[in-house]
């Protein structure tokens, strides 16, 4: 079992059906990753229930990292009165990759998901097959660009700087380009949006000031 932290807005009335936004951290962090961030604020907004998985840290939540996350969410719906239909995931850097990953695999628990700065291909980085996945094939399994057709009825929204160094912005480049791909293939426009944000980089105040944008994006999904 893996621990997860959950924040309840103190806006919501007992037995009031809240939407849930699943928030996945980075690489280097854990479920107390997004503690004092502006996330708090909009959540006790728009009265949303946040839960944040540990998911084993360093996990890029595939393979047992993936199923703690479904575990997380199967634990707040028995906690908590979450409406399963508006239920979103997000996260940034490993986090944004997990959480777009998690979608389109299972595209069925999720109203809606958004990456910040998340790679969608992991078989470009050498050092993630030789210390996470056993083979090649492992890692495409869990790069959400090579399955990207599972989300066509799920809206997605991709938010990445334009000078990022960690996670270069041809990772978006490819998935916007992915996507359409799959719009002419299946005849119907594949709901993915991109934001650039000019002149950030792999940071945290991409986060601050996005997060209104998350939960605009979320709210009627």
């Amino acid at each position: 079992q893996q621990p997860y932290a959950l924040y309840l807005p103190p806006t919501l009335k007992d037995g009031e059906k809240a939407p849930l936004l699943i928030v996945l951290h980075g690489y280097s962090g854990d479920e107390t990753s997004y503690l004092y961030t502006a996330v708090f604020d909009f959540a006790d907004r728009d009265k949303t229930v946040l839960a944040f998985p540990h998911a084993r840290g360093r996990s890029l939540y595939a393979l047992k990292g993936e199923d703690d996350i479904l575990d997380c969410l199967d634990d707040v719906g028995r906690r908590t009165a979450i409406d399963p239909a508006r239920v979103s995931i997000t996260g940034a850097s490993m986090g944004g990759a997990g959480a777009l990953s998690a979608g389109f695999h299972y595209p069925h628990f999720f109203a809606a998901s958004v990456n910040f700065m998340g790679d969608s291909l992991y078989t470009v980085w050498k050092q993630y097959i030789r210390w996470h996945f056993k083979t090649v094939e492992e890692a495409e399994r869990y790069s959400p660009l090579l399955y990207a057709e599972n989300g066509i009825h799920q809206p997605h929204l991709w938010i990445h700087g334009t000078v990022d160094r960690v996670a270069p912005i041809k990772q978006a480049r490819w998935m916007q380009q992915k996507a359409r791909e799959l719009s002419k293939k299946l005849k119907v426009k594949f709901p993915i949006a991109f934001d650039y944000a000019e002149g950030y980089d792999h940071e945290e105040r991409l986060l601050h000031d996005r997060w209104e944008k998350v939960f605009e994006f979320i709210r009627d999904k």
